[in-house]
């Protein structure tokens, strides 16, 4: 029987001449040792440690030397194997053409592994070019570090003593090199301690006033120095502070595997502490129900917001009046913190708050929106703080016994009900605290917030920072949110105003030589906003508003940012029935979908 001239020069075509079909396996099993050579390369040389004695280094580097030998003698008799093989096929049918697409498909996709691989580590080993890939730019000086050091009126010097070829210490100098870009005042030197000689090394070490008996964990890290240079270019040293290598890293509280690197927590607050000289004091009152500053739980505590202020060098402390002499504020008290108190202050207290503020005094209210059932079981009733009549006359700011709800769809019965939790976008545009906001579009989170109203008040300047403007008709207050029906008597539509920031400029006494201090006030409808839970999360911007309330407090307008770093953590939550679906569909589903797609091109080639 005759056969198809066609398929004849296929089948002739899938085998190869005698003698010469060892060549493409054999060449295929050489191009893959050759890689496999070649990672064993790479992955020795991403283990080399700067800290190695010199004979292991010298013995690493030894065996890296012959790995790359063989690998690259490997994958070019690889690739000449393959070559000659392929070359000697052009003659025949179409099963050797699928062949050598089959084969340069391999060494393509080998090649391009090897490329990838090697120019990975040559950007990383040498700092050609990095990217930040990362959501927040955690890797990326942030923008509040920036406006530091471009801020400083003197000049900053920051001495690395690290070794070379540590990726601890080079993840510190990438950083520290990141800091003299961003700004002309901050100088860098960085040497390694172990080359230098004794001698050599101890009058470094003296001039950095460290210890040279120190051992070289303690001595190895980074100098902060604030100073100058005088015209001949001889440093002169005003403070310094010295940061450890190991104190850059730290172990993860939720993953003890996992470390996280502190660097530009630690530097920025080093900046500050040998700029600044004397840390900002925040006192934070006590005594009436107060939020707890130590406290970590997520709906309570306030012990990230405390962590925030201590790495911007200031020292927070807490404030029980009525155990001080006198019941006064003390004289260093730069910010005073009232964070939702749950009963009233006493009149020696308010009287005290009055005379803080009254001399030029920065004063921050979290006036909480918590409301109890009245003694006589009628309805509900709001306790007042005993600083209402302070903030109406001083400042004409009220905070009002409502609390703000949210109108939604109940999805399991259908049926419209209310919620205390909100965000809110509608932020002031114009106001230094939340102009970085608005333009970065920001959303502020509040849970159970009181409407604040202010009204013109001579020698005020008060402006409302956030409102809920952009919920319209869906967000009401009401005095008495416990009542599951709400009647039209008790409900009043807004938009309403949860936070306010007032200036209080007093016109100096014709018998006064120099005019009084101004005051500044911040007073927000809600104190949990400040708590753990909402500081931590990545999709609102509570901790941007709160730092930058702090920094307008305190005059220091250059140092309000939109977006400030925090790793965040993110969580699906789902279903059980949900998670079922979902592990159906990664077993059998996706082994299922790809043997019907292979099914499917068999058939295919089979009517071809």
């Amino acid at each position: 029987m005759a056969l198809n001239p066609a398929r004849q020069q296929a089948s002739e075509g899938a085998h190869a001449p005698h003698g010469e079909g060892w060549l493409l396996p054999l060449g295929m099993a050489s191009l893959l040792l050759g890689l496999l050579f070649l990672f064993f390369w790479i992955l020795l040389g991403l283990g080399l440690d700067g800290d190695a004695p010199d004979a292991e280094a010298a013995t690493v580097i030894a065996r890296r030397w012959v790995l790359l030998s063989i690998g690259c003698f490997l994958g070019l008799q690889g690739l000449v194997l393959v070559g000659v093989r392929l070359r000697r096929s052009e003659a025949l049918g179409a099963g050797a053409s699928r062949l050598a697409l089959a084969a340069n498909a391999v060494v393509m996709v080998a090649l391009a592994t090897v490329l990838l691989g090697l120019g990975n580590y040559v950007f990383s080993r040498h700092e050609l070019w990095r990217a930040d890939l990362t959501s927040q730019k955690l890797y990326t000086l942030s923008e509040e570090s920036r406006r530091l050091v471009a801020a400083l009126e003197g000049q900053v010097k920051l001495v690395a003593l690290l070794p070379p070829g540590n990726r601890e210490a080079d993840a510190v100098e990438r950083l520290l090199r990141q800091y003299r870009d961003a700004s002309p005042r901050v100088l860098l030197e960085s040497y390694n301690p172990r080359t230098l000689d004794s001698r050599e090394l101890k009058l470094r070490l003296e001039a950095l006033e460290l210890d040279p008996d120190a051992s070289e964990g303690e001595l190895l890290g980074v100098v902060v120095q604030s100073g100058r240079a005088d015209p001949s270019g001889e440093w002169r040293r005003e403070r310094s502070k010295h940061i450890a290598l190991h104190d850059f890293w730290k172990r993860d509280a939720t993953d003890p595997s996992r470390r996280v690197f502190l660097g530009e927590r630690l530097l920025s607050s080093a900046i500050r502490e040998v700029t600044e000289g004397e840390p900002t004091r925040a006192y934070f009152l006590t005594g009436h129900g107060e939020k707890d500053i130590e406290d970590f739980e997520p709906r309570t505590g306030l012990s990230r917001l405390v962590q925030a202020l201590r790495q911007r060098n200031v020292d927070v402390e807490e404030l029980d009046l009525l155990t001080r002499e006198g019941v006064t504020v003390p004289e260093d008290c730069d910010l005073l913190v009232v964070a939702g108190p749950r009963k009233a202050l006493t009149e020696p207290e308010v009287a005290a708050v009055t005379r803080y503020l009254d001399g030029g005094g920065r004063a921050l209210f979290l006036l909480e929106a918590w409301y109890r059932s009245a003694e006589d079981g009628g309805g509900t009733r709001f306790d007042a703080s005993g600083l209402e009549e302070v903030l109406a006359q001083r400042y004409g700011i009220e905070p009002l016994d409502e609390a703000v709800l949210l109108l939604f769809a109940d999805p399991r019965t259908q049926r419209q009900a209310a919620t205390p939790q909100l965000w809110c976008e509608s932020l002031d545009k114009t106001h230094p605290i939340t102009q970085p906001l608005a333009l970065r579009g920001a959303r502020i989170a509040f849970y159970s917030a009181r409407p604040i109203q202010h009204r013109p008040t001579l020698q005020v300047d008060a402006r409302s920072l956030v409102t809920t403007a952009s919920w319209g008709q869906r967000c009401f207050s009401t005095p008495d949110p416990a009542r599951r029906m709400q009647t039209a008597e008790l409900i009043r539509y807004g938009p309403f105003s949860i936070g306010v920031a007032a200036e209080y400029a007093p016109k100096p006494d014709a018998g006064e030589a120099t005019p009084r201090k101004r005051s500044r006030v911040a007073v927000f409808g809600d104190v949990e906003w400040v708590t753990n839970q909402f500081l931590q999360e990545g999709a609102y911007s509570n901790q941007e508003l709160f730092l930058n309330t702090f920094h307008w407090l305190l005059e220091e307008e250059r140092l309000m940012v939109g977006e400030s770093h925090r790793p965040t953590s993110y969580r699906l939550s789902m279903t059980s029935g949900a998670l079922e679906r979902i592990q159906a569909l990664a077993c059998p589903g996706l082994p299922a979908v790809a043997l019907a797609l292979g099914l499917f091109a068999w058939i295919l080639r089979r009517r071809s």
